[in-house]
């Protein structure tokens, strides 16, 4: 049984944000939505242009706490509703709510990283995030994420973690992702399941075994397990992982 094992790094680069515009013209209504969590509406009149923003606080003595969903897999689209029942699911009373990064209008695939409770979700290094600390302070920053996996005395890199498979590259699949790979294109697709039953988290390799490779398109990808794919016409990565 052959034994691969994936190294996932990670590297954030923190930037200042500065305003797109002066206001010319500028007043806000406040009020308080929760103990210690005022809510702030600002209108802004500039030269060209009307904008409205929204400044949700938590304070000290606030019970706010951000939370990261996307619905049960991240193909597919959620409307801002079903979203907000998914976390009321969860025993918690939404306060507000917004959409936190791009996406495929076709699929529903974000552009993006996603990364719920230490868990990768999906990659995405190329765009800037919206992360949530301990205490609930958040931060942007640019990640650098750097995705390998060893088969034998090599290593490559991996293209993409649950991001539509394109032409060329190997990408992995988890659950997180789809029932199912979604691939259209024959290629090769290899079932793997963890050696320790971890889930996919940043800096902390993880050692798959192979249960299955065979030509395929859209395979079912298992219950806690995972799915490297590689297009036919990426021959030299196609020859690997056959």
């Amino acid at each position: 049984m052959k034994k691969l094992s994936l190294i996932l790094a990670l590297l954030v680069v923190f930037t200042a944000l500065s305003p797109a515009a002066f206001a010319v013209d500028t007043y806000y209504y406040r009020t308080d939505i929760a103990n210690g969590s005022p809510l702030r509406i600002t209108y802004a009149q500039t030269d060209g242009s009307y904008l409205r923003y929204y400044q949700l606080d938590g304070g000290a003595d606030s019970r706010l706490k951000p939370i990261v969903v996307f619905g049960d897999k991240l193909y597919g689209t959620l409307s801002i509703w079903s979203a907000l029942s998914k976390v009321e699911e969860q025993g918690y009373y939404p306060m507000a709510a917004f959409n936190s990064d791009f996406f495929s209008m076709s699929t529903g695939v974000p552009t993006g990283m996603n990364v719920i409770e230490g868990r990768l979700c999906s990659s995405g290094a190329e765009w800037n995030c919206l992360a949530f600390n301990a205490d609930g302070t958040a931060f942007c920053g640019e990640p650098k994420l750097e995705i390998t996996v060893s088969i034998g005395d090599h290593t490559y890199p991996l293209s993409g973690i649950n991001k539509m498979r394109t032409a060329g590259g190997i990408y992995l699949f988890t659950e997180d992702f789809a029932d199912s790979t979604k691939t259209v294109y024959e290629g090769c697709e290899v079932v793997l399941s963890s050696v320790n039953a971890r889930q996919l988290s940043i800096n902390k390799p993880l050692q798959l075994f192979v249960n299955s490779v065979a030509d395929a398109t859209d395979t079912p990808i298992p219950k806690g397990g995972f799915v490297l794919s590689v297009t036919k016409n990426t021959e030299e990565y196609y020859n690997i992982l056959k």
